[in-house]
Formats: C-alpha cells, sequence, structure tokens
C-alpha cells in the first residue's frame, strides 16, 4: 500500500487532452508556451480537487509543485519565476480509501467540473478584452465562441472501486503475473486501471459540429474549427468578408507585450492561447505589476541568443533595452531599420524603432570588432527528450516506488531542468519529469540534451539508472513552427525506435537539403567539440568537401556491397578525410580533427542501424554529423 492504513482503497486517473494538437498549433513560441501553461495549469486545477475530495494523487511532491500551490491560493510559497513553468502532465492517479462506484463517479464529475470552470474563466477573461476592442465595429464577431470553448476539451476519468477483487480480477484475465509483486493489490489495481483507461481512449471525442450557417474561413492555426468574426450570411464572398474583419480588427487587439498580425485569423481557442498570459495569467503567478515581464522570446531571438550576449558586452541585451522588440529585426538591411518604409517592409512585420534600429547597428559594428558575423544566427534548434521505458518502470512499481520514482523526478524537471536550459541561453517550455521541450540556440543544443541526459541517468531512483533519448530539429526561424515541432517530435520518436539512449538530429535548411542522423550520446562529446572548434574560428570546409565527394560512392552502396567491398570503400573514405584535414594548412582546421573523426566512426560502428554494413553506415552517420557540427557552429546556411 501506499500509506499504513490497510482500508480498502479505490484507484482512479485524470486525464485532458487533446494534447500535441493543442500545444503545437503555435505561430510564436509564446503560443507554444502557453499551451503547455494551460495544460497543467488545468490538470493543476484536477489535482487540487482531488485533494480537498480527500485523494492522495501519487504524483511525488504534488504540494510542493507552484501550479499546484497556484491552484490551490498558495501564490507567496514560491520563487515567484517559478510559477511561470508548465511542469504538471496531462494525467496523473490517484487513490481514495474506502471509495466505492458512486462516490468516484461523483470524484469524476467534480474533477471535471472543476476544469471546465477554470477554463472558461481564462476563456472569458480573453473574449472580455477583444469584445471591449472589437465588439462595438463588429458586433457579432464572437458567433461559435462558447460552442468552441466548451466542446474543446476531452477529459476522462477511469477508476477501480475499492470494493473490487482486484487480485482475483487481474489473475482471471491473465493480465499480469502477480506473484512476486510487494504489492499484490496495488499492482493489479494498477493494470486493471491502465487497461480501463487504454479501452476508454479507443473512445474517441467527437466535438460538436460547426452549424450549417456556418460560412467563416478555418482557423489560420487549426483546421477543425472556424475563424472568429462576424457571420457574413448572404454574402457573395464570405471569404473576403472574413478577410476585411481581421484587417480592421487584428491591429487594435493589443494587450501588453501580447498582439495580432494581419496573418493570424484564429478560432476561440488560439485567440485565448494568444492572450491568456496577458488577460489573466499574470495576475494570477505574481506579475500583476509587471504584465510585460515574460521570458518566452521569439524564434529569432531564440537563434540569436548567444550572439546577443556577446555583444552586449557590459550593457543590457538589445531586447532588454526596450519596450519593443521584434528578433526579426536583426535580419534586416541597414537602412530598413533606420526608414523602416512600410511599402519595403517583410510581410507582416511591424517597423522598427529608430532607436531600437540604431542599436542594432551599433551591436552589428561592434560584433565586427571582435570577429563574431554582423548579423546573428538564423536558425535555432528545438529539443524534445524523453524518459526510456518509463511507463513499463511506474507500471511496474509499487505504490512507495511510484511516489518516490515520481517524487525525484518532479524534483529534477523543477529544480535542475530549468537552470540547464537556462545555463545553454535557451527558452524552456515545458518539463514534466523525465519529458523536456525547449528551444535553443543551434551551438548550444547538443550541450544542453546531454546535460540533461547525463543529470537525468545520475538520478537515484528505485529500478536503477534512467537512460532517454531525444530529437533534435534545427530548423530556421521563419519555418513553420508547427512544422518544426513536428520534425523534433517525429525525431525523439525515431531516436526511441533505433535503440533508444540516443539522440536523432535533423536539420531543416531553407535550401532544401534536409539531413538527419542517429547516434548514440557519447557522439556527443566529439560533436560539440567540433562545434566549439568552427565556432572559434577553424576551418570547416574540410567537412562540407568531404561530404560532397562521398555522396556519390555512398549512393546507394549500403544495399549492395558485400562485405570486402565494403571495407574497401571504408577505407577510401577514411582515407580522404585525412587528407583534406591533413591538406588545410597548419592551424585551420580543428586540432584533433583527425582523431575526432576515427573516433566517431569507432563509436558508431557498434551502435547504428539500417540496411547494409555496419562500418559502411557508421561513416555515412559520421559524415553527417560533422557537416552537422558545422552548420550548429553558424546557425546559418553557408554563403
Amino acid at each position: 500500500m501506499i500509506s499504513d492504513s490497510r482500508k480498502p482503497f479505490a484507484l482512479y486517473s485524470f486525464t485532458i487532452g487533446p494534447v500535441q494538437g493543442f500545444i503545437a498549433s503555435a505561430r510564436t513560441a509564446r503560443d507554444l508556451w502557453s499551451g503547455s501553461y494551460i495544460l497543467s495549469w488545468l490538470t493543476a486545477h484536477a489535482m487540487a480537487k482531488m485533494v480537498a475530495l480527500r485523494g492522495k494523487p501519487l504524483v511525488g511532491k504534488y504540494d510542493q509543485n507552484p501550479l499546484y500551490r497556484l491552484a490551490t491560493g498558495n501564490m507567496s510559497s514560491t520563487p515567484r519565476d517559478a510559477n511561470l513553468l508548465s511542469c504538471l502532465p496531462n494525467n496523473f492517479i490517484a487513490t481514495f480509501e474506502e471509495a466505492d462506484d458512486a462516490q468516484l463517479a461523483e470524484v469524476a464529475k467534480a474533477a471535471e467540473a472543476a476544469v471546465m470552470e477554470e477554463w472558461c474563466r481564462i476563456a472569458a477573461a480573453v473574449k472580455a478584452f477583444l469584445d471591449e476592442k472589437w465588439g462595438g465595429a463588429h458586433p457579432g464577431w464572437d458567433e461559435g465562441w462558447d460552442d468552441q470553448i466548451t466542446g474543446f476539451w476531452d477529459l476522462r476519468s477511469a477508476w477501480i472501486p475499492a470494493g473490487c477483487d482486484a487480485v482475483g480480477l487481474a489473475r482471471g484475465l491473465r493480465i499480469h503475473d502477480l506473484a512476486a509483486a510487494g504489492d499484490p493489490d496495488f499492482q493489479a489495481r494498477k493494470m486493471l486501471l491502465g487497461r480501463l483507461a487504454a479501452t476508454r481512449k479507443m473512445l474517441r471525442q467527437v466535438p460538436p459540429h460547426e452549424p450549417p450557417e456556418e460560412t467563416r474561413p478555418k482557423c489560420s492555426l487549426r483546421g477543425d474549427l472556424a475563424q472568429m468574426g462576424p457571420r457574413a450570411r448572404g454574402a457573395e464572398d464570405p471569404m473576403a468578408c472574413a478577410a476585411d474583419f481581421w484587417k480592421a480588427a487584428a491591429p487594435v487587439a493589443v494587450m501588453h507585450s501580447e498582439r495580432l498580425c494581419a496573418r493570424d485569423r484564429f478560432c476561440a481557442i488560439s485567440l485565448v492561447k494568444r492572450f491568456a498570459w496577458a488577460c489573466y495569467f499574470h495576475e494570477r503567478t505574481g506579475f500583476e505589476y509587471e504584465p510585460n515581464r515574460m521570458h518566452i522570446h521569439d524564434t529569432a531571438t531564440i537563434a540569436a541568443m548567444d550572439w546577443l550576449q556577446q555583444v552586449a558586452q557590459n550593457d543590457p541585451p538589445l531586447y532588454e533595452a526596450t519596450s519593443q522588440w521584434s528578433g526579426h529585426w536583426l535580419h534586416w538591411a541597414d537602412r530598413l531599420l533606420i526608414e523602416s518604409p512600410k511599402n519595403e517592409l517583410p510581410e507582416n512585420e511591424e517597423p522598427c524603432p529608430k532607436e531600437v534600429g540604431t542599436r542594432i547597428l551599433t551591436a552589428r559594428e561592434r560584433a565586427k570588432g571582435m570577429d563574431l558575423p554582423a548579423r546573428p544566427p538564423a536558425y535555432y534548434a528545438i529539443l524534445a527528450l524523453d524518459g526510456d521505458r518509463m511507463g513499463e518502470r511506474f507500471k511496474n512499481a509499487d505504490g512507495h516506488n511510484h511516489l518516490a520514482i515520481s517524487g525525484t523526478l518532479a524534483g529534477f524537471a523543477l529544480e535542475r531542468v530549468p537552470l540547464i536550459v537556462e545555463n545553454h541561453l535557451g527558452t524552456l517550455i515545458y518539463a514534466g519529469g523525465d519529458d523536456v521541450l525547449a528551444l535553443l540556440p543551434t551551438a548550444t543544443a547538443l550541450a544542453c540534451a546531454k546535460a540533461i541526459h547525463d543529470e537525468l541517468g545520475a538520478l537515484a531512483i528505485p529500478g536503477g539508472s534512467i537512460a532517454s533519448s531525444a530529437g533534435i530539429a534545427v530548423a530556421h526561424y521563419k519555418f513553420n513552427l508547427q512544422d518544426a515541432i513536428q520534425a523534433a517530435r517525429e525525431a525523439e520518436k525515431m531516436a526511441k525506435k533505433a535503440g533508444r539512449d540516443r539522440f536523432r538530429l535533423s536539420i531543416l535548411r531553407r535550401s532544401g537539403e534536409h539531413t538527419t542522423a542517429v547516434a548514440p550520446w557519447i557522439c556527443v562529446d566529439e560533436v560539440d567539440g567540433l562545434v566549439s572548434e568552427f565556432r572559434a574560428g577553424k576551418s570547416d570546409r574540410w567537412a562540407y568537401q568531404l561530404r560532397a565527394g562521398c555522396a556519390t560512392m555512398l549512393d546507394g552502396a549500403n544495399a549492395k556491397l558485400d562485405g570486402e567491398l565494403a571495407a574497401s570503400l571504408c577505407a577510401m573514405i577514411d582515407a580522404d578525410a585525412h587528407r583534406l584535414i591533413k591538406r588545410k594548412n597548419e592551424g585551420e582546421v580543428p586540432e584533433d580533427a583527425e582523431n575526432v573523426w576515427d573516433r566517431l566512426v569507432e563509436k558508431l560502428i557498434n551502435q547504428v542501424q539500417g540496411k547494409g554494413s555496419p562500418p559502411l553506415k557508421a561513416r555515412e552517420t559520421a559524415l553527417i554529423l560533422v557537416q552537422s557540427a558545422s552548420f550548429l557552429a553558424r546557425g546559418k546556411e553557408e554563403n
């Protein structure tokens, strides 16, 4: 049992969804954070209701979680910045002593009501703000708002009541052999609960259909819901009516640091995500008198963060020195920064304030004097990291170990992950135990991933150390954010599919050439060492020449060459690598480049998977990693 009491107990699970669709439907990094934060916030309210009904969440240290404390009205008990952390998963398990089926049904109703009441409060605050801006000039702009809000969430509860013979039922269903379990009753209930929750998950929620009179186009972020705005009943061109509404409405929808641009034609859900911080959260998280203090930068600023820190020297970074900021301005032509003629501005861009433009020009001159590029990196990295086989770890844990594992992971997510990401100049979107989503400069992404992996693996928890897999997607700051997030998530899945305990690096070049490689974590130090050398000015031309020269030899070779021919090709590639490195003048290439190549190949040979010869595949992967190191160091495509 999980307590000293031997009273019969019930096991209850709560889940809120959809998750990925809600979070990833984001145009900006702040949208991304907002979606993740809202999910954690609503989960905290469900958990708080459970505790009020005498439930005991099987979430270690839940009472120390900042969002749980906020949900229970305890704002002053945690550091204020911790209140910004999205740090609760979308599901949890709780126990209730002596609770029967009817009582648990009431618990489910109360928990789901708590979530919906809080969600409707958030939405109402956003709607009130927008109605003040739009209601007078555009009556009926909010048609269908309530239907979209109340019909969105899929809240699911499942439970095993106290009176159930869980052990007998589990054995009868042959779900698990409980003979060796330390607490057979708890293990049986958890197994049955998991089976029940999985079965209910197969019953998909069908959101309410939009009415037949709906004429508005779909949300520009979501293809399932209509944009807000008056319905153009009887109009010959509803699309034109919608465009006219947003052309007039978007510029006036500004609150604190949140705003809409012309292409943001949003449904109620997307509008709530965009304005939730400005209209609701800042007052409830301790930032009431500092509503503009928000730590989520745009992707262009994240990409440039290392450059910005270096050129700042003893001054505040550019983004802190002004009330108006867009990282896009860092890449504008000099004249646009000062004059900002509207007819020459990039599409959907706001003019750069003259004083900000002057600061950027000064930073460019300072960068030249420091032997830095005049323009900062334009690519950033998305890190998606997840512990391996954690579902099995929790499934096999008894009550005490379940709490021990979740408590240790909760402490790691709250205390260590934010510091690791901050130390690597990144922006943390979500940290829920062993699950991390962060945006980083390209130059620090690999080192950050490795640091999280290493510290996660060093945690002392029941069952032994935790391995983890990560996906790292590198994208241009103008690349569609939803697609970039999907690429990072897919890379994480492929890393697990390739054997787990490794990372997959995917570089999404705007030129059209996308490269990807899977490698074990022991390769990170080699690749990151090259990144540091390239950033320090060492030549990377040999890396591109080597990959270009070997591309033809490798094309289709893995599936066709036998062992002897593959060995000959491997020797040719190694010889070419050493030749290109030696050909450069001494001091131009990384000092240990030849040995780095050899070590990378050796570490990869027994780790890579795929068709054909492992030694040949290892060299193909090494070629991609070496060239990727150059790309990560620059954060931009080759001129």
